[in-house]
């Protein structure tokens, strides 16, 4: 189902890669990309060891790989030596255009590390904003829009400044397929609103694409998993948030 103001924020595609990918593979990556995205910054894992008894103090770093940005800074790429990965921020411009454009990028980047046979696990994750209109001051019951949630009894319970919530299982009738669904309150940015989060992430390890038409159909599958449940986690009330 679409919908007339999509609530995504941040739509992302993860393919995690082993063994792992060299890092003269990463440099050619990033070559190949340079004309579109700028490399924003080095990715580092940083390991402090200290020796109290000798009064030293040792700081090791080692290179992961690299986040880039495009010139509109909408798109976030990482390259990285355990796997690749595409972020797409507000505003969504649909599934057909985002997964266009991670084609493209995977594109580049397969023609610089060969990597699509050692793919380990590929996550598809989408985060969702929904705004409230806030009338009054005691703001609103996220239960009232989503059909996942936390029941508190109130009372004896004080009325919730912010809630939270994390579910983890398998798919129906797939269960290799995986998914973590969260679900919180946050500040809005949108004036006299309250806002929730809905994020979805649905991963697939065990059942892996050997050819990249068996990555895209994958993907597609992963897309349609994450659909069934968004559309079972919400109300008709926060569909007319988005759809109104």
């Amino acid at each position: 189902m679409s919908y007339k103001r999509p609530p995504i924020v941040e739509a992302a595609i993860e393919f995690q890669i082993k063994p792992q990918i060299e890092v003269a593979a990463l440099d050619r990556a990033r070559t190949r990309l340079k004309a579109d995205f700028r490399v924003a910054e080095e990715i580092k894992n940083y390991n402090i060891e200290i020796n109290a008894e000798l009064g030293k103090v040792n700081v090791k770093n080692e290179f992961l790989g690299y986040r880039m940005v495009d010139t509109n800074s909408i798109h976030i790429c990482q390259l990285r030596t355990n796997g690749f990965g595409v972020s797409r921020l507000s505003p969504y411009p649909g599934w057909d255009d985002f997964i266009g454009a991670v084609r493209d990028i995977w594109r580049e980047w397969e023609l610089a590390t060969h990597s699509v046979n050692r793919i380990s696990r590929v996550g598809l994750r989408f985060i969702n904003r929904f705004d409230v209109p806030i009338t009054d001051l005691g703001g609103f019951d996220p239960n009232d829009y989503f059909s996942v949630g936390i029941a508190v009894p109130q009372p004896p319970f004080p009325k919730l400044d912010a809630q939270a919530m994390v579910i983890q299982g398998a798919m129906e009738g797939d269960s290799t397929f995986r998914f973590v669904v969260q679900s919180s309150t946050v500040p809005s940015p949108v004036l006299r609103h309250g806002s929730m989060l809905l994020d979805i992430d649905v991963a697939q390890s065990e059942v892996l694409p050997k050819s990249e038409d068996q990555l895209w159909a994958l993907v597609d599958t992963m897309r349609s998993h994450k659909n069934t449940i968004f559309e079972n986690s919400i109300r008709d009330t926060a569909r007319r948030l988005i759809d109104g």
